[in-house]
Order: C-alpha cells, then structure tokens, then sequence
C-alpha cells in the first residue's frame, strides 16, 4: 500500500481515499471470517501493512463503519479496528485525524443497526477513558445527553449505552470527588437520569435510567458519606415512581437498590416501611423468576442484628474523655439501632402469614426431597418407640491382654514369613553357584576337548609329511 494522507485540510468531507487501498481493506474485512488458512495469512497481512505503513488509515477504518452500503458485518469489524487503532494509540494518530473521528462518530450513535450503534459507544467511551480523558473531550457526555434528548429509540439505545459504558469505568477507575466526571454528573446527568424515570416518560429511557442509577448506587455513591449523598431523597423518589411499573427488567433494579440502600442506609427506609414491605412481599411472589430471585435477597437484609454498627465511633473525646477503651459503644447510636430492628420485626409480623405461604409455595425441591417426602418412608418409622431388650444387640467383652497376645501372634508369624523367605533364597543363590561350577567344568572339558583336536591336527601333519616324503622318493626315483 503506499501512503495517502488529506492536505491542507483536516475535515472529513475534503479527505481523498484511494480506492484501490479501500477495495484492498473492504476485500480483507470481508474474508476476515474465512476458515481458510491462506486466506486468513492475508488478511493478517493486509491489516499488518494498513496500521504500519498507511498514514490516514484511521480514516478508511472511519469511512468503512460509517459507509450504509458495505455490509453490516464489514462495517462493524472496520469500527471495531478503529477501537483498537485508537486504543493502540498508533503513530499515524494526529489530532486533526482525531478530531475528525470525534466530529463524524455521534452520527453512528444514531445508525438504526444496532450492532453499529454499540460499536459506535465503544468507539466513543476508548477516547473518552483510554486516549484523552473526559478533561480533554468534555463536550462528548454533554452531546450524549442531547441525543438521549431528541426521542428516538433508536438514538436513546445508542446514546445511553455509551454513557453506560462510560460511567462503568468511570466508578471502577474513579480518583476524587472533584474529576470533571463527577461535576457532569451533579449538574447534568443526574438530574436527566431523575428525570427520565417519572411515569410519564418513555419505558425506554426509564429503563436506562434505572440501570445507571444502579451503578451509582452498588459504587456506594449514594451512601451517608457517598458522593452524591445529598441528592439521596431525588434518588428514593425516584425509585418509587419506578416501583410502579411493571416491566421486569426495571422491577429487578428497583429491587436490587433497595436492598443495597437497606443495608447501607438502614433508617432511610423507615418512612415509607409499609409500603416497601408490601413491594418486597409482591416481588417475591412476582411471575419473573429473576425478580423473584432479587427479592429473597431482601428478607435477611432486613431482619439482620446491625448491633456492630455501634462500634462504628471510636475515640470520640467530646462524648466522654475518661473512656480509656478505644473500642467502646456509643449507646445512642446502639440503642437507636436496636429500636429499627424492633420496629422493623413489629411491622413484618404482619405480612408473615402471606410472605410464609409465597415462600413455600415457590420453594424448588430436588429430586431426593421429593423421594424422602413419600409416606411409604413414614409407614414403619418407629423412632419414637423405645427398644426392647431382644431388639439391642449384644456387646462382646475384649480383654486388652488378648488384645496383646494377638498382636505377639501376628509379629511371630511375620517372622517366621521372613525366615521361610530368606532360607529361599540362600538356597536358591547356592544352586546358582553349583550351577556355575558345573558350568566352568563343562568349559574344561570343552578345553580338553580342544586339546584332542591340536594332536588330531598332529597327526595329520605327521601323516602328511609322509605323504611328501614319499611323493619326494618318487620324483627322485
């Protein structure tokens, strides 16, 4: 590929492609799911060649993702390469190529092919959270929010994935409570999400609203000491227009965060207890097994000692400077505690009788539970009659001096074992050494043997010169 790089511009519409460098990638992104393995040696090369050697390859990876003509798989891939070009922070990566990404990625946001408008949010949040930061592209969560704004589902999907995506790394890679992330959501994106859960707004945006209040809320952002801990009474006002509705989805949320906010702001829900207990009991018996299943969770928060919530001030000079304990208990706060759980167990004895029933009645057996509540397991069962005298088996006396002499017993014998094995093999290693004498007899007589053979051999050559003797008469004769 040779190199192709815009000019004396830095907008998107001003760039010139090359469109033998596009058919080459659109070729590659295209067989990227071949099973063939030259196939796939040359797209690995293609792509190698793109990152290292084409200037303006983000562009082409922009132009294909956002190209409504290429197949949607192609263009996926090509945003997904763009993530990762990005993510990579690649040397061709110029703040005039950035900024042009930054610029064209929101009109994806709003692609009515779903998988683009995730890839889109991906693409969006890499910049945000692994390349600049939201310090650098602020103005990014503030567009987010105006496509959440403009109604369409299409867009909300998009737009709200991405701030999902983004207030997630957000809470796991948090710093301080000043980070501009945190301002943004005080004075804007909190204040939306509320919104966006009253009942006359769409089931859409309260459902997402509902999953980035849950985020805030598992981070503990809305604890007494949590960072949005002054905005809580929006938040539980919040939470009770979405305990109203009746899509399941947003049902296990609302469930879920009053659990945590049960556990971490235990008095907070002692305003409007009647009513909560009333939800919890619906939602156990709820038809949604995950709602279900979210529900059980509740009851031993509720009920729990939070005794140990007393030792939570410790060396307090103002309450009482003659403490010498440095873990001594705050009775007032001890004592209130106490008197919530209390309270607490008065009101849920009232809804014991149909929260009992729901439990049993949605209780999941195994297969053994259901094989040891058969009666014919019950017909004989006669625990309960004492033993008669023939019906206890006899125990038989053990003297521990027999228990001695049997162990003598057993030593002997393993000796006597031994000594049969030992007598067995030096008799046996004797016959191998009269085996070997006879052997080495054997191998004298074979040298006696050969003894007779040299004065065979003897003879013959004696016999032999006599031969030659007379042969010698002969010619001399």
């Amino acid at each position: 590929m040779n190199n192709s790089y815009f000019e004396n511009n830095n907008t998107y519409m001003e760039w010139k492609l090359d469109e033998k460098i596009y058919k080459t990638i659109v070729g590659a992104l295209g067989s990227c799911n071949s099973s063939n393995n030259s196939v796939q040696v040359e797209v690995t090369k293609v792509l190698k060649d793109l990152n290292e050697n084409v200037a303006d390859a983000a562009l082409y990876l922009l132009h294909i993702f956002m190209n409504k003509q290429e197949n949607n798989d192609v263009r996926q891939v090509g945003g997904l390469l763009l993530k990762n070009y990005i993510n990579s922070k690649n040397k061709f990566l110029s703040n005039d190529i950035l900024k042009i990404i930054k610029n064209e990625i929101f009109k994806l946001v709003e692609d009515e092919v779903k998988e683009i408008r995730n890839t889109s949010g991906s693409v969006i949040t890499t910049i945000l959270t692994k390349y600049e930061g939201i310090e650098q592209w602020p103005e990014a969560l503030y567009n987010l929010l105006l496509l959440i704004e403009r109604g369409n589902n299409d867009v909300v999907d998009g737009a709200f994935r991405a701030i999902l995506i983004i207030i997630e790394d957000e809470l796991m890679n948090r710093k301080n409570r000043d980070s501009l992330f945190f301002q943004f959501c005080k004075s804007q994106l909190l204040q939306k999400l509320f919104q966006f859960c009253s009942p006359q707004e769409k089931n859409i945006k309260k459902k997402y609203a509902a999953e980035c209040l849950d985020l805030f809320i598992t981070s503990s952002c809305f604890t007494t000491n949590g960072v949005f801990n002054d905005m809580f009474a929006q938040l539980w006002e919040c939470l009770g227009y979405l305990a109203s509705e009746e899509d399941p989805q947003i049902l296990k949320i609302v469930v879920s965060c009053m659990t945590i906010i049960t556990d971490t702001r235990y008095s907070s829900i002692f305003s409007n207890l009647d009513a909560i207990i009333q939800f919890m009991v619906n939602a156990t018996n709820s038809n949604d097994r995950k709602v279900q299943l979210e529900a059980l969770e509740f009851w031993p928060i509720f009920i729990k000692d939070r005794s140990y919530v007393a030792y939570a001030s410790y060396n307090n000079p103002k309450s009482d400077i003659n403490k010498s304990d440095s873990n001594y208990i705050d009775e007032n706060v001890y004592k209130n505690i106490n008197e919530l759980r209390t309270e607490a167990l008065k009101r849920l004895k009232n809804y014991l009788p149909y929260l009992c029933k729901i439990l049993i009645d949605n209780t999941v057996y195994t297969k053994w539970d259901y094989l040891t509540m058969d009666e014919s397991h019950f017909q004989n069962d006669n625990a309960n009659v004492p033993d008669l005298i023939q019906d206890i088996s006899p125990e038989l006396y053990n003297n521990k001096n027999n228990d001695i002499a049997q162990e003598e017993i057993k030593m002997n014998k393993m000796n006597n074992i031994n000594n049969n094995n030992n007598n067995i093999n030096i008799n046996s290693s004797n016959n191998n050494i009269n085996n070997n004498n006879v052997i080495n007899n054997n191998n004298n007589n074979i040298g006696d043997i050969n003894k007779n053979n040299i004065n065979s051999s003897n003879n013959n050559i004696n016999n032999n010169n006599v031969i030659n003797n007379n042969n010698n008469n002969f010619f001399f004769f």
